[in-house]
């Protein structure tokens, strides 16, 4: 099952975030932030994430758990209050681990007419505050339940992980008309190999063991970005 190819379309290029456009996971960041800087959690709540992450790095985490435990210490805060604390984050800590060849290459594909994207399977909020930060216009995450003008805790739809992405990806692509065709797809992670077997032209960034040895087998493209 292939994403749809129209001649007349504008080439999309599409990202993902953590360990690609970034050199760290930009939700474990997010929570050191909430501890460190916001308040809203003590150091359990990092040991936690840690454990949730050795699970992601396998291609086992349970995403409707992790993000049930990201979102407890901001359940009193309404989305406003927590998007204005999401764009401080990016402003102030996370800003500094973009790659420069991510904003080159970001640059580089605006110069020539095509556009660009982020999905990521991290949560939309924080995607969203990433791509204001870095210029692009499309961020698509996993979406979050809303009640109350607040986030429940509970994923809203299809989350943009593993397979997720090729869904996510072909619903917005719809949604769109036919005004946007996907040509590249660049990550690091094994987890986004089904989206990757989908573009034309995938690229690897800084792959992790599994992902090298896929991308060798097929003869992809790769790249080391450096701080």
């Amino acid at each position: 099952m292939q994403i749809p190819s129209n001649n007349q379309s504008i080439p999309l290029v599409i990202f993902d975030m953590d360990e690609t456009l970034i050199a760290k996971d930009l939700s474990v960041l997010w929570h050191d932030y909430l501890v460190k800087e916001l308040k809203l959690a003590d150091s359990s709540f990092v040991e936690e994430d840690k454990r949730h992450m050795e699970q992601y790095y396998l291609g086992a985490m349970d995403l409707d758990a992790y993000i049930s435990f990201s979102l407890t210490p901001l359940r009193q805060y309404t989305i406003e209050q927590i998007d204005a604390f999401a764009e401080q984050f990016v402003a102030d800590e996370a800003a500094q681990y973009i790659y420069p060849d991510a904003i080159r290459r970001i640059q580089e594909i605006n110069q020539t007419g095509s556009v660009c994207m982020i999905i990521s399977a991290t949560m939309t909020l924080l995607v969203r505050a990433m791509a204001k930060h870095l210029g692009i216009d499309f961020a698509e995450g996993v979406n979050l339940e809303i009640a109350d003008n607040h986030y429940t805790g509970k994923i809203s739809g299809v989350p943009s992980y593993q397979n997720g992405k090729v869904i996510r990806l072909r619903q917005w692509l719809e949604s769109q008309q036919g005004r946007y065709e996907a040509t590249h797809f660049y990550s690091d992670s094994i987890n986004d190999l089904p989206l990757l077997l989908e573009v034309p032209n995938p690229v690897v960034i800084n792959g992790c063991e599994k992902l090298v040895a896929e991308a060798e087998k097929r003869n992809w493209v790769q790249e080391q970005w450096v701080l």
